[in-house]
């Protein structure tokens, strides 16, 4: 199933909106057919996606790149 979080970033306030499957699939970025683990997108943007049958155990999460951006360790 495909799951949608909202959150705002501090430094800017721009509002995101983080989409991943609850299963671990990849999901397709609709617009565009492009695979992805997870997906932080503007909430202006209003991207849909679906989630996928293709298993996304190797991809490195939104979560862990927004982490390693925002200055944390990645874990």
């Amino acid at each position: 199933m495909i799951v949608q979080e909202k959150f705002r970033l501090e430094a800017d306030g721009w509002e995101l909106v983080r989409t991943y499957s609850s299963r671990g699939m990849m999901i397709r970025q609709d617009e565009t057919g492009e695979l992805y683990g997870e997906a932080v997108d503007p909430a202006f943007a209003g991207r849909t996606h679906t989630e996928t049958d293709i298993p996304a155990e190797d991809e490195a999460t939104a979560g862990e790149i927004l982490d390693i951006l925002l200055g944390g360790d990645g874990g």
